[in-house]
């Protein structure tokens, strides 16, 4: 079965296999790797002067020397053999004999959680400028011409989607909402249930109605986050989400902080409006929420909704939106709850994907780019049938045996049913960025531990 990955069209290079390999040459590594395969530790020469280019039955260099496809993609293919490793020591001639195993590329699903609330019907504005009435901004201001978060963000993310939409499947909700009532009524209401507006189908169908629906949508409301990621828990486990197959994600895109729950209080330093510089000097001891608790931050039950889909094997990746910076410890708390936190050397770093007001909001491709680049794992392929022996699986990358153990090599998950064949650190960043024309997966001779 081929698995054709997405496009890429970087000129391969051979620095690849000196990168993975040190100083070895590849076309030594493959013989030697081929010789050994079935006594499972063969040895290589670090000093090695043999030189690149040299064993491949079919001429072939292997991963690094493979001659570009056209430029018109990569194709994974679990059934080719285009290295002839046969030739150099595996297959019939071996003595261990090893027949082909069919996988596919692991599907993803992603669910875009979106915030359409009133605050991003207005420019985005950096942090620390004032709105109109004095108080700190939140994403607000700025002349009339520029376009709003809103705009910016149905503009990006349609053109983000676009460039996977034939890798990833992704459906929508938006929040708050309901179609019963007009926009301007809107508060803090949603549908409930196991519903979204559009459900996830493979992004080659379901873009078109993305764009629709956000076109037609006009931003109202304000931010009732809990109650959005307990829907989008509910469609992934009770409704139509809970037969997709494949590794499921949201993605949850918010420019303030969450509200809307009736059933907490607070005092004026968890009250948004408080925290946003509204005064409210009638309430008591000036805390806006006093009179109206839908007001006070919401954040513990987001986190528990957060921590509830993460349980379930369902991961979020967090996208602050301008205006959202007033609520960075909480979209910090949000990401460690969703399992997709940010790893940084300085301590100070958000721990989610921060979109900045300073560039128009123009890092939001990038974000979006990073985010969803990292779900097409074209180095996680799920076999077809079950092994009979794991550790007589080999793998191979145009041809040439890939050695299992170390940073660079490969690990099987048997959380999957046949098991799932994860190929790791450079061999991964390879086969991703630059390009390879086949991954073979094969059964039957002693696992290649190392070199």
């Amino acid at each position: 079965m081929s698995i054709e990955s997405h496009k890429m069209n970087r000129p391969r290079s051979g620095s690849f296999a000196r990168r993975l390999f040190g100083s070895v040459a590849l076309g030594a590594w493959v013989a030697a790797t081929a010789a050994g395969a079935c006594s499972g530790h063969p040895s290589v020469d670090s000093d090695s002067e043999t030189s690149e280019g040299g064993a491949s039955g079919d001429g072939s260099s292997g991963a690094a020397g493979a001659q570009p496809n056209g430029g018109s993609g990569i194709e994974f293919d679990a059934g080719s053999d285009l290295g002839q490793a046969g030739a150099a020591g595996f297959g019939a001639d071996s003595g261990c004999g090893e027949s082909k195993i069919e996988a596919t590329k692991k599907p993803a699903s992603l669910l875009l959680v979106i915030d359409r609330s009133a605050s991003m019907d207005v420019p985005p504005q950096d942090p620390g400028s004032t709105n109109e009435t004095g108080g700190a901004s939140n994403g607000g201001g700025g002349a009339g011409t520029q376009s709003t978060k809103w705009e910016l963000l149905k503009g990006q993310l349609v053109t983000s989607l676009g460039t996977v939409e034939g890798d990833l499947s992704f459906g929508l909700e938006l929040y708050p909402y309901d179609d019963s009532i007009p926009a301007s009524d809107l508060w803090c209401e949603m549908p409930g249930g196991a519903t979204v507006q559009v459900d996830i189908s493979p992004g080659t169908d379901a873009l078109g109605d993305i764009e629709s629906r956000l076109d037609a949508t006009a931003p109202a409301g304000n931010t009732p986050t809990s109650a959005a990621l307990q829907q989008a828990l509910e469609y992934f486990t009770t409704g139509d989400g809970a037969t997709l197959e494949g590794d499921k994600y949201v993605l949850l895109a918010t420019d303030g902080g969450p509200n809307c729950n009736p059933d907490i209080s607070c005092d004026a330093s968890s009250c948004i409006p408080n925290l946003e510089g509204i005064s409210c000097s009638g309430n008591s001891n000036g805390n806006c929420c006093s009179s109206l608790p839908e007001q006070c931050l919401d954040d513990q039950a987001s986190i528990d909704a957060l921590a509830s889909l993460a349980a379930e094997g369902i991961r979020t990746f967090v996208v602050g939106i301008p205006g959202s910076e007033s609520y960075s410890d909480t979209l910090n708390q949000f990401a460690d709850a969703g399992q997709t936190a940010i790893e940084s050397s300085d301590p100070a770093a958000p721990r989610y994907f921060r979109v900045d007001a300073s560039s128009n909001m123009q890092n939001l491709s990038e974000v979006l780019s990073d985010i969803t680049s990292a779900l097409i794992k074209t180095c996680r392929l799920e076999l077809d049938s079950e092994p009979p022996d794991l550790s007589k699986l080999n793998v191979y990358v145009d041809g040439n045996v890939v050695p299992q153990l170390g940073d660079d090599g490969w690990s099987v998950s048997t959380d999957t049913t046949p098991p799932t064949i994860e190929l790791k650190g450079l061999t991964c960043e390879h086969i991703e960025t630059v390009g390879v024309e086949s991954v073979s997966v094969k059964y039957g001779c002693p696992t290649v531990i190392m070199l």
